[in-house]
């Protein structure tokens, strides 16, 4: 992504219709973000032509893989384009309730819950029996909500565009939604952090019976953490370099094992090939552990596992990932208050 879009100039964003897809533009790419289950991000160029995908996905209607053309995942209704007759059409033909009728069709729960409640309609009434008048007016609640102005809320669980009718609980206003959204987030991973650090501390508490061994533990146990996490961090980075310092040598055992396979060869004539072949890629190989999928190949002296339904660029990608992850769980360790002595 750095190589496409660093310092471009984004000229739009917008989202697919009524859909969770957003598009960001820039003067030679297109950044597509799904949100529709399981999700993916795919950056095609101007003709949506893909140019990478964060996930190669194969489904019945459409393949998300590189070079190829990208096509958007199946459109819901639009509930910003709908008519009137057409949206009476949609719920009286559900089996479902109201509100899980009108949810399925894009609004999502809790506002499908909002608009049964504005309307004075039951949610839990058969859509099947929901009259014209009464889709008339659930019809005109919800395009009054879809066009009101936006009046951020903060919910103990939840962010809202506006204050809902259909919950009871208190909130606290914001001047904006991604002003929400930040307090929302930062306070429940803050809530958690305390949460996880309280409990660990409240149970070293109960297995300790002096103040002074608590502390020496707590830094003890604080310590270990981070060396085993250091180690970790570093096994999977230098793994990660390894691989792209023998780009080549990683790329033709993957290749060469897949060919062997697609061919038809079974494992065992794999390896009885290998056995025989004096080829730098052959003699590299150390171990298959087929039923995993895992290749182990000595790279600069180093065993490293290469999955081999992954490229090069994924398995080396994978491992800088996890880099990345056992680095942010060793700053969190840095940044936990040093245990003191109770007064």
């Amino acid at each position: 992504l750095r190589k496409h879009l660093m310092d471009r100039e984004i000229k739009d964003v917008r989202q697919h219709g009524f859909d969770r897809v957003v598009e960001i533009e820039t003067d030679e790419s297109i950044l597509i973000l799904e949100f529709v289950p399981p999700g993916n991000m795919v950056l095609c160029d101007n003709f949506y032509n893909i140019i990478i995908p964060l996930e190669i996905q194969r489904w019945k209607h459409r393949d998300v893989k590189p070079h190829g053309s990208y096509i958007f995942p199946p459109s819901q209704s639009d509930l910003t384009k709908i008519e009137i007759w057409d949206f009476f059409k949609e719920i009286s033909g559900s089996e479902k309730n109201a509100a899980s009728a009108l949810s399925g069709m894009g609004l999502g729960q809790t506002y499908a819950l909002e608009a049964c409640v504005r309307a004075g309609i039951k949610p839990d009434k058969p859509a099947s029996k929901v009259t014209v008048d009464e889709a008339t007016v659930l019809f005109n609640v919800f395009k009054g909500m879809l066009n009101s102005a936006p009046e951020p809320c903060i919910y103990k669980d939840m962010i809202s565009a506006f204050p809902l009718k259909s919950v009871k609980a208190s909130f606290k206003p914001a001047s904006g939604l991604s002003d929400a959204l930040d307090f929302f987030f930062s306070r429940e991973i803050e809530e958690q952090r305390l949460s996880a650090a309280q409990a660990a501390e409240d149970n070293v508490v109960r297995k300790e019976t002096e103040e002074t061994e608590r502390v020496e533990y707590i830094g003890k146990v604080r310590e270990e953490a981070k060396e085993k996490l250091l180690e970790k961090k570093e096994e999977k980075f230098t793994k990660a370099q390894l691989i792209y310092r023998n780009y080549v040598m990683a790329s033709n055992v993957l290749d060469g094992i897949k060919t062997a396979r697609d061919s038809g060869m079974s494992w065992q004539q794999i390896k009885e090939k290998l056995a025989v072949s004096s080829s730098p890629e052959a003699k590299a190989i150390k171990e298959i552990r087929e039923n995993d999928g895992i290749i182990v190949v000595e790279l600069e002296g180093n065993n490293v596992e290469l999955d081999l339904r992954k490229t090069t660029e994924e398995n080396a990608g994978q491992l800088f990932e996890g880099a990345k992850k056992l680095k942010k769980k060793i700053e969190r360790i840095e940044q936990l208050p040093q245990p003191k002595l109770a007064a």
